[in-house]
């Protein structure tokens, strides 16, 4: 399908690269999906963790590997023209001082 094929109901496969495990999951989603939907999924799963050993909750950042660009995780897939066959690294955002 082409890029131009795409509405926000189009299902696409995807790579999500969990950088912690080096896991890489084959998932499909529709395109309508958001960045805190697919985080949401991955801890509810008990793929990626909610907190560090701390206690602290976790902020995750989804990068793209196809154009290096991080995603608004408010904002779907379709707005953030993520594509077919595309791969998400996932990350723990860096926070100074911790």
């Amino acid at each position: 399908m082409s890029p131009y094929e795409y509405d926000e109901s189009s299902m696409i496969r995807l790579v999500i690269r969990i950088s912690h495990s080096g896991a890489n999951l084959d998932i499909e989603l529709p395109l309508s999906t958001t960045g805190e939907a697919i985080v949401k999924h991955l801890i509810d799963q008990n793929q990626i963790p909610q907190r560090d050993k701390e206690g602290n909750p976790y902020v995750y950042e989804l990068i793209s590997r196809n154009n290096g660009k991080k995603l608004t995780l408010k904002k779907s897939l379709f707005d953030q023209k993520i594509g077919e066959n595309d791969t998400l690294l996932l990350a723990p955002k860096l926070v100074a001082g911790k």
